[in-house]
């Protein structure tokens, strides 16, 4: 199931790295990041990503483990 996610992250190394931990755990694989350094909002960027997971429990798993972890997440659908 491929979900388009799109995040805000702090605009300082490692928090993609960060937000990447989660979907690796729960089995998602990457299929395209794109890292919006034109759109930065106050201190957080953009960064949209295509994400292939095994299954929805699994895309939820790492919804609300991005969400503990104080990840925003802006907008995620399953395309």
């Amino acid at each position: 199931m491929k979900f388009d996610l799109t995040l805000g992250l702090l605009d300082k190394p490692g928090q993609l790295l960060r937000a990447l931990e989660p979907m690796a755990k729960n089995g998602g694989n990457i299929i395209s990041i794109l890292h919006e350094r034109e759109k930065v909002a106050g201190d957080y960027v953009p960064v949209s990503l295509v994400v292939d997971f095994p299954t929805g429990k699994s895309f939820e798993r790492t919804k609300r483990e991005l969400e503990e972890m104080g990840v925003s997440i802006i907008k995620s659908e399953e395309i």
